[in-house]
């Protein structure tokens, strides 16, 4: 079991690094403890050492999606980082009792002349929340889940993500969600919006479409 000292809360754990530009944080001093180390099986993950979108956080049925681009990896060495919008972020993380839950400890995030929002730090708090219970399939959509409830939404960077819908004809957009056991729902047509349901579905992808072709995508 992980001491709960280290399921703290962003504010007591950032740590300006001022202009910086980099997202290579130096090993803090204070580490998780080594009897808490992954087990071998942690580079199999499919979580550990990919590349994350976070294209979400959903609080029961609302999804906000991100001011700008949001990423986020864990590495196998116990290190996680990415971007928030702007500034970079990192720290340590480390399993829970098994490949189920994740805790994050010691950050780091530089401090450079962002524009006023650019970066999500409503992101940030919810993953500094840990321990955060690790779901989904994966491959296409991951999901960390914190006590308060809060759901951090991440798809995959490296490979096929539901952006790559973008510029797709229909039919074959429609084919291909189809095709991985998710709904296709058009949600407006050459500028008109449909009424469609505002709940949320992990397994539903939303297209607008102009001239048969894919023009945006959402998920849920």
């Amino acid at each position: 079991m992980i001491n709960k000292r280290f399921a703290v809360s962003l504010s007591s754990l950032l740590v300006f690094a001022a202009c910086s530009t980099s997202t290579d944080f130096a090993t803090p001093t204070t580490l998780l403890p080594s009897s808490s180390a992954p087990p071998t099986t942690v580079a199999a993950h499919p979580l550990v050492g990919s590349d994350w979108l976070v294209v979400g956080l959903q609080n029961l049925d609302a999804v906000t999606p991100p001011p700008n681009e949001v990423t986020l990896t864990f590495d196998p060495d116990q290190k996680f980082g990415g971007n928030a919008g702007c500034n970079g972020y990192g720290g340590q993380w480390v399993w829970g009792t098994d490949t189920e839950t994740i805790v994050v400890a010691d950050w780091a995030i530089t401090e450079m002349a962002c524009e006023e929002d650019s970066d999500w730090f409503a992101f940030l708090e919810a993953l500094a929340s840990s321990p955060l219970t690790v779901s989904g399939g994966g491959d296409l959509l991951t999901q960390l889940t914190a006590d308060d409830g809060t759901i951090i939404l991440l798809e995959p960077v490296a490979g096929f993500t539901w952006t790559d819908l973008v510029g797709m004809a229909e039919d074959q957009a429609k084919e291909t969600t189809e095709s991985a056991d998710y709904v296709f729902r058009v949600v407006s047509r050459d500028g008109e919006a449909y009424a469609v349901t505002a709940d949320y579905r992990q397994d539903r992808v939303n297209a607008d479409i102009v001239d048969g072709v894919v023009t945006k995508i959402t998920v849920g």
